[in-house]
């Protein structure tokens, strides 16, 4: 995470302003990956708010990766859950190739489900988590679709799972343990949070 300055990490103390700071885009560019590749990147639109730019599987699914790990003192992650946050089958492992901190795991977007982004300098972090509200098909002079997403909360901390604003919900500690410890593996080759199953072949 590109270190905030004073303005902005005076707000993050408050958890009401980090999260209207959030949902009109203050700190999208704390949030926007930068190792990822042109999708799979969670941006903000101020006419359209949140979303995803996803490329279909080869069977034309809408699908969502997870990736990150750490780099000396900066670290990020995009964790996949369902709508509980609960860990999913991926419908690939990505086992060959370019893989340090890069993607690992691949879902089938669907509705309902959760993704949390992190962002990490050295030991304080900032986690997004988000909800997929609308599935847009990518269009016929286009090959990616769109994750339109709602921000569902957002938390800081130093050094562990912990927060200034209080501790973070069971229904979403989950998520932001995986992504911290995700964002602190130290050029990541595998994926973290996901559910052992029978991988779909190229989806």
């Amino acid at each position: 995470m590109e270190r905030l300055d004073k303005e902005k990490e005076a707000k993050v103390g408050s958890k009401a302003v980090l999260i209207q700071e959030l949902d009109r885009g203050g700190y999208s560019l704390d949030l926007r990956p930068s190792i990822s590749g042109i999708h799979d990147v969670v941006k903000y639109d101020s006419n359209f708010g949140w979303y995803i730019k996803y490329k279909p599987t080869q069977k034309g699914f809408p699908a969502v990766w997870e990736y990150g790990g750490a780099y000396s003192h900066k670290g990020e992650a995009q964790i996949i859950g369902d709508k509980e946050g609960k860990p999913m089958v991926p419908v690939y492992i990505k086992k060959h190739g370019e893989l340090a901190c890069k993607h690992h795991a691949l879902f089938i977007a669907k509705t309902g489900m959760q993704i949390a982004v992190l962002k990490r300098h050295k030991e304080k972090w900032i986690c997004a988590l988000f909800v997929v509200v609308d599935i847009i098909p990518p269009k016929a002079n286009s090959e990616y679709g769109i994750l339109k997403l709602a921000l569902v909360d957002a938390y800081t901390g130093e050094a562990s799972a912990s927060t200034s604003h209080g501790p973070i919900p069971d229904t979403h500690r989950r998520m932001v343990e995986a992504a911290l410890e995700k964002a602190r593996r130290y050029h990541c080759r595998e994926p973290l949070y996901y559910k052992e199953g029978k991988e779909r072949k190229g989806g």
